[in-house]
């Protein structure tokens, strides 16, 4: 291994480490571009590319670790990525062909260096999107990951996460401040993040704008995972690889989808049942199978069968089984309305909620309950760093909590793809936010998440083009889940949840109608949820029918 220091267009020089096998030449190229220290990148992962023939660059990226500059994360990485690429093709060892690979950061680095460039053919992003606004925001709701994200990352190199304790951080406002108070510094990206809208002139920058990933030049191994904070972000990617105006990204573009979280596998997954399948570095076994063959294809071009490999590949849970489709969302998927019903006394596992395929042919009681930003609803797993398959008793004792629970199962029920909540509202507040759980629920009652989702009310009707609502008055909210595909065994009931907050994963509404980023004052809300013939909340599912569905699946 030698280091380089790469100059770039403005004289900033990178730190970039080169390993190179042993004999032969010039070699394809594998580069990993990070602000996480070069060497991070482990040794099995040296070992692994160097064995299959393959040149590896990691490099610092501007203001982090060895490389020169100021670290400004995520706005310099197109151009960084750029003067790179051309750097690397220059190199007497380099063949011309290279690919992208890495995690989350890494993941955006590789798309932000493929804008309008030819210059890279492979992109392998795991947990990672260019759609940095729609990652950040959840329904317009920010996404605490990424506080803690700041925390452990502001200034040249990564801090220790244990150092911060983030319920007790996101609680200060204006929450624009917070990291600032936390590291006892001004965090001037992440006053960014928070205050700057969405839509905003900042974001397009970030992430190429409107049609960003239609600008890349490279087919894209997608790699996500059913509880990555990125999943809802990166299936979206997926969507628009498959619609993409260069052929060779749209036919040459898979997506891999797992049932992991940001760290792949936690403590949950053993719970719900999920066993943890890693090898080398603990990446899980199929990443590592589906990642050799897609470079190899990439950049050798060998006959290894991945031109013929589906579309998509994904983990169905509760089957524990891969399984290959043709194209997401599944064509054959069924869209399924499943119904709210109580008589207005849905608060808690204990309620009288129930969910089935009835709409309702009356008028049922509305459900309301207290929503207190100072006493918010904690997060038990779902879709943020380090979380997955969480048990919920905890969350369902809370009277802030309505539970809608269906029937025991008379035969297995397959959900796959992405999931909608619509929901009848109201609240006494100028704007509040409302949260979506869908469990799996055992017959010995434990009850899993399976996905989630959040809506602030104010984004809701200015996404709609309409005026913010008035306090009192009935909305009709949307609000986008979590994807998931798991197949719910017979005797298995599912569940939805309906509250205000999830919190650390998400930030709190304040509910006094100022920018969440600056306020400093909060109030409580009076918030009801309406299940009659007019206005009749449901949740729809992505029913899978489970014909010749055995043939479709792998070991």
């Amino acid at each position: 291994m030698n280091t380089a220091m790469v100059v770039l267009r403005d004289g900033i020089r990178l730190a970039t480490d080169i390993y190179l096998p042993q004999r032969g030449g010039p070699f394809p190229v594998v580069l990993n571009r990070t602000p996480y220290g070069k060497a991070a990148i482990g040794q099995w992962a040296i070992e692994l590319l160097l064995a299959e023939g393959y040149a590896l660059c990691v490099q610092d990226t501007r203001g982090r670790y060895e490389s020169e500059g100021a670290f400004d994360p995520f706005a310099n990485e197109a151009a960084d990525g750029t003067d790179t690429l051309v750097w690397l093709k220059a190199q007497p060892w380099c063949n011309g062909r290279i690919a992208g690979y890495g995690m989350s950061y890494h993941g955006y680095t590789q798309y932000a260096m493929a804008l309008d460039n030819d210059g890279i053919c492979a992109l392998t992003p795991v947990f990672g999107s260019l759609a940095l606004d729609r990652v950040l925001f959840r329904g317009g709701v920010f996404c605490l990951s990424f506080l803690q994200w700041a925390l452990v990352s502001h200034g040249r190199t990564v801090r220790d996460a244990s150092g911060f304790e983030l319920a007790r951080i996101a609680r200060h406002r204006p929450a624009v401040e917070a990291a600032d108070v936390a590291l006892g510094e001004r965090v001037e990206f992440y006053r960014d993040w928070r205050s700057r809208p969405l839509g905003d002139a900042y974001w397009d920058r970030l992430t190429g704008g409107r049609n960003g990933l239609e600008r890349i030049g490279a087919p894209a191994l997608v790699v996500a995972g059913w509880y990555d904070m990125f999943a809802v972000a990166q299936l979206d990617d997926f969507e628009r690889l498959q619609r993409h105006p260069n052929d060779a990204v749209r036919r040459g573009s898979k997506l891999l989808i797992g049932p992991w979280n940001h760290t792949f596998y936690g403590p949950h997954h053993a719970a719900y049942g999920i066993e943890a399948d890693v090898a080398e570095g603990g990446r899980p076994r199929e990443l590592l199978r589906e990642m050799k063959m897609w470079l190899a294809f990439a950049l050798r071009g060998a006959d290894n069968g991945w031109a013929e490999r589906a579309p998509v590949r994904l983990f169905v849970m509760g089957e524990n089984v891969w399984r290959d489709e043709a194209e997401w969302p599944l064509a054959r998927a069924e869209c399924e309305a499943f119904y709210l019903h109580s008589g207005g006394n849905a608060n808690t596992a204990g309620g009288d909620g129930t969910l089935d395929r009835s709409r309702p042919d009356g008028e049922e009681r509305p459900d309301a309950f207290v929503y207190d930003p100072c006493d918010p609803v904690p997060a038990a797993g779902g879709s943020h760093i380090g979380s997955g398959p969480a048990e919920q008793a905890a969350v369902e004792r809370r009277g802030d909590v309505l539970v809608y629970t269906s029937a025991p199962l008379a035969q297995p029920l397959e959900i796959t793809g992405p999931i909608a909540l619509t929901l009848f509202v109201a609240t006494d507040a100028p704007d509040t936010d409302f949260t979506g759980k869908l469990t799996d629920v055992f017959p010995d009652g434990r009850s899993f998440v399976l996905s989630d989702g959040i809506a602030r009310v104010r984004h809701g009707a200015e996404s709609a083009g309409a005026k913010p609502p008035v306090p009192g008055d009935t909305i009709a909210l949307d609000i986008a889940m979590s994807p998931v595909s798991v197949l719910l065994r017979e005797g298995h009931r599912f569940r939805l949840q309906i509250s205000s907050s999830n919190f650390p994963c998400y930030a709190t509404n304040p509910n006094t109608g100022a920018d969440d980023a600056c306020a400093t004052e909060t109030r409580r809300a009076m918030q009801r949820v309406y299940h009659d013939s007019v206005r009749a909340s449901h949740v729809t599912l992505p029913v899978v029918p489970r014909t010749a569905v055995a043939t479709r699946t792998h070991a």
